[in-house]
């Protein structure tokens, strides 16, 4: 943990995490054909905008380091109503959400744990 910590490791794989979900995100509002889980609902277009125009606000507030706490949180919200989408639809569960998720919290430890250690220091 302490490696993880001095190396800023979890940073650099908060924005490996962030360029991902950008991609994701443009993906969701640029070519929703490919993304097959939407092809289950009729109109989903305004949803799918909508949703993906959050995905890229959240995700940018999860890169700006003021906004972490925040922007993780609600990423974790969006990717827990995205997962009730997928199971209420499809019925499968969503693996890819859920590797995300585990990211997310474990950028927000580390990055609890390295306040905690800046305060003990101090």
């Amino acid at each position: 943990m302490n490696t993880i910590i001095k190396y800023s490791l979890d940073e650099l794989f908060r924005y490996l995490l962030s360029i991902a979900f950008i991609i994701l995100s443009l993906r969701l509002l640029l070519t929703p054909e490919m993304i097959p889980s939407f092809s289950v609902f009729e109109n989903m277009g305004n949803g799918r905008i909508m949703l993906g125009v959050f995905a890229l606000v959240i995700t940018l507030m999860f890169i700006i380091e003021k906004t972490k706490l925040i922007g993780g949180i609600l990423l974790l919200l969006l990717f827990t109503y995205g997962g009730y989408l997928h199971y209420t639809t499809i019925g499968g569960i969503p693996l890819g959400l859920m590797i995300a998720s585990g990211g997310i919290i474990f950028v927000l430890l580390m990055d609890y744990k390295r306040k905690s250690l800046k305060k003990s220091t101090s």
